[in-house]
């Protein structure tokens, strides 16, 4: 099929570019140019109508051999019907086929969003657009963009010149993770910042895609760039560099400094007059407030407004940024800190630590965006094996695809919840093909989070249509990561002479190739077809992964087999219930170290689990003792920890779970005989949540916590 038209009969220029949007992406994956409304009379159309009766974002879609006819609510809607009607073509270069359906459908959330933080590493208008372009074809209709940091300031203020001049450069960057240590650095200058005329282009690219633009300058923290170039509104003197490093600076605008308001009002008046949209991000977050406390204009304007604290003087500060915005006919959202100090209701909070701020500003009257950094922060690891640097944490595709942004408790304010977005942070994600990778496939979950009836979703059915899916990404030229098939762990271990070892993969398209003579498989392996049996007692090194028709691939998973021989019990001793407990307070960069540590305390404890008298950060912990097991088996043990952990068996290092990270789960096995046999575990609190958890497996039995009833203490 060589001819075919699109046609429609709103006089609309907005529109006129939405529907160029499609014919391009029509163009790009059948190769067939659509003819816009043409005089002659085509026999194979594409209809648009307006329907009243619809709700807005709402639409339908009928294919039929002779046409597609699609009615939508308003001119998003129509922008939707055919962003799904993109996703279903099939083509194969020469060929394409669109099934015959009949669709009507609408969004079960208003507000469908993406984060991108262009401040800590700065990413050019084409790449922007590229990632608007993929947000598009999901029907996302919001782009938060993250244009102000400590570590770069990206957009021009032409009253304010020297926030280009300066602050829109560091000098170096930080390598590697913010915990390593000793700080080192790349000696390479990060700059780049966008001219207000490049702004306009995003924002009518945006609009195109029907998509709103929500700028963020951060304010009254991450200000160190801002005031690099104009020292004059911090709380002391300075002088200040723009930020090489990650974290969270004190130094903050001066909520106590008259012209430090005129100075943000300015910068406010500008980016409002670049943004059409109703909203404009104002920060918030991660604010610290030692300067606030030691400056005495901060101090004097508590005392002059009738503040009780800085907490107060931050809300004092936001309200009336707030009330300025109001009066340029914008809404202020802020992350969920804002709500410490209090704001009125017409801001926008955008909840994430957690959903407790969500759920508390919702009942209070504020509309709120759903963002807790557990389930939709696209900075965090993809999985425990393979991945690239990030800041910590574990957010795979399973868990943002099962992410509700209404709580099930949450009874009081549904109506307040406007939707959610990810957020992608950008401290460790240098280059556009880290980018996307980190943003696909997870953001087709959330979108699918955001636009269908939770009782509707099926999670292999999503799977299956993925693999579908990337053929729209191809598209766009889109990098996505392609999962690795799954069936083993890094070691394995058997008390058997074979094993026999079935693979699965996610991606219902791959094939699954793999070696056991210790290269890395290709489309030339061995393809597997049926399990894999490897004969023992020779070690073996497995080899596997994923390809899919396009050629994209898996990183090759890497699995050591072997036969484990059984550790003999502890004989001839007394026990007494409990494990021996000691506790060091100090700042680690790994539990391993906590060995050759001074004590702070000694006691006896029941079990292995996070330590409930020590709050806050940075302490040590270890048990050691011995450990009970039932029966001759081959265990498995599974170490859960937020920051580092390790675990010893009779003197052998079984799991390594060390270093900074958030929550997650590391595996070992050993081969144990009845008895007590030695156990240690090292564990270190840091920067994050605090959490260790140990638990057992043997026998095919279901995975569960090793109870205080397996633990014992030799007798002194």
């Amino acid at each position: 099929m060589k001819k075919m038209s699109i046609e429609y009969q709103m006089k609309d220029e907005n529109f006129d570019k939405s529907v160029s949007v499609f014919k391009q992406l029509f163009y790009d994956k059948t190769k067939v140019k659509l003819a816009v409304n043409p005089q002659d009379t085509y026999k194979k159309t594409i209809h648009l109508m307006m329907n009243d009766s619809l709700d807005p974002e709402q639409y339908t879609l009928l294919v039929s051999p002779e046409k597609v006819v699609i009615e939508g609510g308003d001119q998003a809607a129509l922008f939707y019907g055919l962003m799904s009607l993109f996703q279903m073509i099939e083509a194969d270069g020469k060929y394409f086929t669109i099934p015959a359906v009949t669709i009507k459908d609408q969004p079960a959330f208003k507000w469908r969003g993406m984060h991108l933080d262009v401040a800590r590493h700065f990413y050019s208008v084409q790449e922007v657009k590229k990632i608007i372009r993929g947000m598009a074809l999901l029907k996302l209709n919001m782009f938060h963009w993250h244009l102000t940091e400590d570590q770069g300031w990206r957009i021009e203020i032409k009253k304010y010149p020297k926030l280009t001049t300066i602050s829109s450069s560091r000098k170096e960057t930080l390598i590697g993770h913010a915990s390593y240590w000793p700080e080192t650095y790349d000696g390479k200058e990060e700059k780049g910042f966008y001219t207000q005329d490049e702004i306009k282009e995003v924002v009518a690219y945006a609009a195109a895609h029907q998509i709103t633009i929500i700028p963020e300058i951060e304010m009254p923290g991450h200000a160190v760039a801002a005031l690099a170039a104009y020292p004059e509104y911090a709380c002391t003197d300075g002088p200040f560099k723009v930020w090489t490093k990650w974290g969270v600076s004190q130094e903050v605008f001066c909520a106590g400094n008259e012209k430090t308001y005129q100075f943000l009002e300015d910068i406010l008046d500008e980016v409002c007059e670049l943004f059409p949209g109703p909203y404009i991000h104002i920060g918030g977050d991660e604010c610290p407030k030692s300067r606030w406390e030691a400056c005495s204009a901060c101090q004097h304007k508590i005392k002059e407004e009738g503040l009780e604290d800085v907490e107060q003087l931050q809300g004092y500060f936001t309200t009336r940024i707030e009330a300025y915005l109001a009066t340029k006919g914008k809404r202020a959202v802020g992350w969920d800190e804002i709500l410490d100090g209090g704001v009125p209701p017409r801001a926008v909070i955008m909840s994430w630590r957690g959903e407790a701020g969500g759920i508390t500003a919702a009942k209070a009257g504020n509309d709120v965006v759903m963002a807790p950094s557990a389930f939709v922060y696209f900075d965090h690891y993809q999985d425990v094996l393979y991945e690239p640097l990030a800041i910590g944490g574990l957010t795979p595709i399973k868990e943002v695809y099962d992410y509700q942004p209404i709580p099930e408790e949450m009874t009081v304010g549904q109506e307040h919840i406007l939707g959610a977005q990810a957020q992608l942070w950008t401290e460790y994600i240098v280059g556009n093909d880290h980018l996307e990778y980190m943003i696909f496939p997870r953001l087709m979950a959330l979108a699918e989070v955001l636009w269908t009836d939770k009782d509707l979703k099926d999670y292999p059915d999503f799977q299956n249509r993925l693999s579908y899916w990337y053929a729209n990404l191809d598209v766009l030229d889109m990098n996505y990561r392609i999962d690795y098939p799954h069936g083993f762990k890094q070691v394995n271990k058997t008390l058997d002479n074979s094993f026999s070892i079935s693979l699965s993969s996610d991606n219902s398209k791959a094939k699954i190739y793999y070696t056991i003579n210790g290269f890395d498989p290709d489309e030339n392996a061995l393809l597997y077809t049926k399990p894999i049996v490897l004969n023992m007692p020779n070690d073996s090194i497995l080899k596997v992964v994923a390809i899919l028709p396009n050629g994209k691939r898996s990183q090759v998973h890497q699995g050591v087999f072997t036969k484990e021989k059984f550790s003999e019990a502890i004989s001839n001793i007394e026990v007494q219930a409990g494990l021996n407990y000691e506790y060091v307070q100090g700042e680690f960069s790994s539990a391993a170290v906590l060995d050759s540590l001074k004590i702070d305390e000694t006691k006896v404890v029941e079990k292995v689990t996070t330590p409930p008298n020590h709050a806050g950060n940075f302490y040590g912990v270890k048990y050691e003792g011995l450990i009970h097991v039932p029966e001759d088996a081959l265990y498995t043990f599974y170490l859960n920890s937020d920051d580092g952990s390790v675990l010893y068996i009779d003197d052998q290092k079984l799991i390594d779970n060390d270093g900074f990270h958030y929550a997650y789960e590391k595996s070992g096995q050993t081969a144990l005989k009845k008895g007590y046999h030695k156990i240690k575990v090292l564990y270190m609190q840091a920067y994050y949540g605090g959490f260790v958890e140990l638990k057992w497996q043997y026998h095919e039995k279901p995975v569960e916590q090793i109870s205080k009833d397996h633990y014992y203490a030799i007798k002194k």
